[in-house]
């Protein structure tokens, strides 16, 4: 990821920053799967962590059973 942030980003130092402080704020588990997709995706910024990481922290719980009544 260290390698894509260089070569995409003018600032490497400053997207360095924000993920490291994304890092304290989120667990290990979820910054290693952002990272993961930003790999996939060649996604190598603090942007699009911190798109990732937000987007997934209010991600809706799963809806319940739809009860249907019959007439």
């Amino acid at each position: 990821f260290y390698e894509g942030l260089q070569h995409k980003q003018l600032n490497t130092r400053h997207h360095l920053r924000l993920i490291l402080a994304l890092a304290e704020i989120y667990p290990s588990a979820e910054m290693d799967r952002a990272i993961q997709d930003g790999l996939a995706f060649q996604a190598f910024s603090a942007d699009y962590l911190t798109n990732i990481l937000e987007m997934r922290a209010r991600a809706l719980p799963e809806p319940g059973p739809l009860h249907l009544t019959r007439h």
